[in-house]
């Protein structure tokens, strides 16, 4: 895991690699007042955008390449599909409480346990503390 921060970790940049090979980046920032709250996923076959804060998602894969004869002329065609599934709206930290309330009322395990929970603050403690160690300055 690497990570850098800036004015006193108000904004933060990390890359994690999993045991899978899998990498992550993540960004975080309090230094402007844009709200963003987004998601990309890179995978083999495709690309997945998330945006929380519009409650949209696309899927962007690409076709299969092929050649295409027309008129005694070939032509190499690749085109981009873009999928764009329907998200339910709702605020998110209200659906996240009843899930819990949900759980421990039925007895059931909650989507997000708390070792997951717990496993989580402490990547976020890592990079925190990473970030402080290398803070990102700028030369004049």
């Amino acid at each position: 895991m690497n990570a850098v921060g800036a004015r006193d970790n108000q904004y933060m940049a990390a890359t994690l690699r999993f045991e899978n090979g899998v990498v992550g980046d993540l960004t975080a920032s309090r230094v402007t007042q844009e709200k963003v709250r987004r998601l990309s996923l890179t995978a083999t076959e495709c690309r997945v955008n998330v945006d929380y804060i519009d409650h949209t998602v696309e899927i962007h894969r690409s076709s299969m390449p092929e050649y295409v004869e027309t008129d005694g002329s070939i032509r190499y065609r690749n085109a981009s599909v873009v999928e764009r599934p329907t998200v339910e709206n709702g605020e998110p930290l209200k659906h996240e409480l009843a899930a819990f309330v949900a759980a421990v009322r039925d007895g059931t395990d909650p989507v997000v346990s708390g070792e997951d929970g717990l496993r989580a603050l402490e990547v976020a403690r890592r990079i925190d503390a990473l970030g402080t160690d290398r803070q990102l300055t700028t030369e004049h």
